[in-house]
């Protein structure tokens, strides 16, 4: 059992961060990078640590929880697509490869057919179970 003080500080104390319907994270997963190998925290930064604002452009409470976690796509093939989607905002972005474990933090699929948010925990040391695949 997870207490209070494992998840990050910028949780919101009004919403239930990670949502009680949320698995433990488990399995092999796909993440758009910017650095290269070794990956560091800041290559897993939830969406609301990169842009503070952003849960102020949904009215929908499960899309907002979701601006608290970390994005991560169950496939290759579905991140390829995403970036492709996005080319101003993903096209120079790089592909990572990793594990998550249930000591991580709780994980969810939300948004596309292989989209995931994971609620990671402050100490989880994500990074060190993930590489960059792409190189160039």
């Amino acid at each position: 059992m997870s207490s209070i003080s494992d998840w990050p500080d910028f949780y919101p104390k009004n919403l239930q961060i990670p949502p009680k319907d949320s698995q433990d994270a488990y399995g092999e997963f796909f993440r758009l990078v910017r650095e290269p190998n070794p990956l560091s925290p800041q290559s897993f930064l939830a969406t609301h640590e990169e842009q503070p604002k952003k849960y102020l452009s949904f009215s929908d409470k499960s899309e907002i929880i979701n601006v608290y976690g970390v994005s991560f796509w169950a496939t290759k093939e579905s991140i390829i697509r995403k970036r492709k989607s996005l080319p101003n905002a993903l096209g120079k972005m790089k592909i990572a490869q990793g594990t998550l474990s249930p000591v991580m933090g709780k994980i969810m699929k939300t948004g596309d057919e292989h989209h995931y948010t994971a609620w990671l925990k402050k100490t989880c040391d994500v990074h060190l179970n993930f590489s960059r695949i792409e190189n160039e």
